[in-house]
């Protein structure tokens, strides 16, 4: 085992390998809130390579490294000592024991990157890297979530649900179809938030961001006005007394579902209309009579 001796000497001879799926710039005081004690209580050595150019490369423990950093501290490593190629090094950050887990986020920029340069089939990319379509698929999407939102709620050591990661994809689409830019857009929402919010605790920040994205988004996609438009064409008038304070009026809440409302009708009234619905749904030949004796 082997020790850096702080900050200058981390800096200085070390760094992260290409094939690292970790978003370095998102290490930060927050989201490494758990290594607060590193310098007291590191457990086990970082996992590390030496380059050919003489550089320590971390496959396990970039995280570790990073709080060191920031609390200028010592931190133990140990050495491969075997030549690692890409894939070598690739598998064993998949494998390494990792104190936090690698995000779906992370491993589809990762794959997102690798797949801009690869001419097959995405099984067939799949089958390569040795995880399973479905886990690719979650990754790809999941790197589809706005930058903003994910590095704000990875600053503050929040994740993000697969539930979140649907609505937040699917929000960025409404965004995307109103000629607006993704990234500003969601920006300047979690700005707004956070200025406002910025003690809140977790779950507080995450409903303020999520009703503020709910009220952008009905406002561009014009989703009120259609629900107010719908509700006023799905009203239909049946009766109303000369007084206007008898009203029966038929409602669509839905394609398939009607409602009546009435007002003011005597309970002597509503017993005859739930049999002329009755008649009507049950007996149709009576109801036929009934209608040729009107006429």
């Amino acid at each position: 085992m082997q020790t850096f001796k702080g900050r200058e000497d981390i800096e200085k001879n070390s760094a992260i390998p290409l094939q690292n799926f970790r978003i370095q710039e998102l290490l930060t005081v927050d989201s490494l809130e758990d290594l607060a004690d590193l310098r007291e209580t590191q457990t086990s050595p970082c996992l590390c390579y030496k380059g050919s150019d003489g550089i320590i490369y971390f496959i396990d423990g970039s995280r570790r490294r990073a709080r060191a950093i920031m609390d200028d501290c010592a931190l133990d490593y140990e050495l491969i000592k075997e030549d690692l190629t890409d894939a070598e090094i690739e598998s064993l950050i998949l494998t390494a024991d990792n104190h936090k887990p690698i995000s779906s986020y992370e491993m589809g920029k990762y794959y997102t990157n690798l797949l801009s340069k690869w001419d097959g089939t995405q099984k067939e990319f799949a089958e390569l890297k040795g995880i399973t379509q479905t886990k690719l698929t979650k990754s790809l999407k999941a790197f589809k979530v706005p930058k903003a939102i994910y590095y704000e709620y990875s600053k503050r050591g929040y994740g993000i649900s697969e539930r979140d990661v649907d609505a937040f994809v699917v929000a960025a689409g409404n965004v995307k179809e109103a000629g607006l830019d993704v990234d500003v857009f969601f920006s300047d929402l979690v700005g707004e938030v956070a200025k406002k919010n910025a003690d809140a605790a977790k779950d507080v920040f995450k409903k303020k961001v999520n009703q503020l994205l709910n009220r952008r988004v009905k406002e561009l996609t014009g989703s009120d006005d259609q629900n107010r438009k719908m509700k006023s064409d799905d009203k239909e008038l049946i009766y109303k007394s000369n007084d206007g304070k008898v009203m029966v009026q038929l409602e669509r809440t839905s394609k398939s579902n009607k409602v009546i409302k009435m007002r003011n009708v005597s309970e002597k009234q509503t017993g005859q209309i739930k049999s002329l619905i009755d008649i009507a749904l049950n007996h149709p030949d009576r109801l036929k009579r009934i209608l040729s004796l009107m006429n």
